[in-house]
């Protein structure tokens, strides 16, 4: 039955995104908008290249592994659409900071909901002080999305793996 394939699926679920706005995610999305480089190189990371249809605000590039690949994908010519834009483009997952998703362009993630969009902030775009575990649930909510979460737990075991290993080369050096 569809509730059960929903239930297996771990869909729908919910997730608390910027300003405590609440996005419902009822399927791994298939289309995505990355709305600037910070997500376009977590999106790469997670395989996801080939779903972005649209990529906005590169003020600078995404690391040189996935740079083919992510600077042949169009771009948005302003830095960031407005909703008029991203209905054109056709997603259903938006990607991005914080800036990505504010009242100015009429694309608060309670607006793209009501489009049938699902969206989500990155947490390193929008909470103060935000710090590698932050970064590394971003990876975690990413997994869950797609339903790839064993690559974003390899994601996040490699990144805890070069931490580990600076802190041990540093471990007996006097700070700065």
């Amino acid at each position: 039955t569809e509730a059960a394939a929903a239930e297996e699926s771990g869909f729908p679920f919910t997730l608390v995104t910027k300003d405590d706005q609440e996005v419902v995610f009822d399927h791994v999305p298939e289309t995505i908008l990355s709305t600037n480089v910070n997500v376009g190189d977590q999106l790469m990371a997670m395989g996801l290249g080939d779903k972005i249809v649209g990529t906005c605000s590169n003020n600078t590039r995404v690391a040189p592994e996935y740079r083919e690949e992510y600077e042949a994908i169009p771009e948005f010519s302003e830095k960031q659409p407005g909703l008029e834009a991203i209905l054109d483009l056709d997603p259903d997952f938006v990607y991005g900071r914080s800036s990505a998703f504010n009242e100015d362009k009429n694309t608060t993630h309670d607006t793209l909901s009501s489009y049938g969009i699902m969206s989500l902030s990155s947490i390193e775009g929008y909470k103060l002080g935000a710090d590698l575990e932050d970064v590394y649930q971003d990876f975690y909510n990413l997994g869950r999305i797609f339903e790839k979460q064993d690559r974003a737990e390899e994601i996040v075991s490699e990144m805890k793996a070069k931490v580990a290993d600076v802190e041990e080369r540093v471990k007996d050096a006097e700070p700065i």
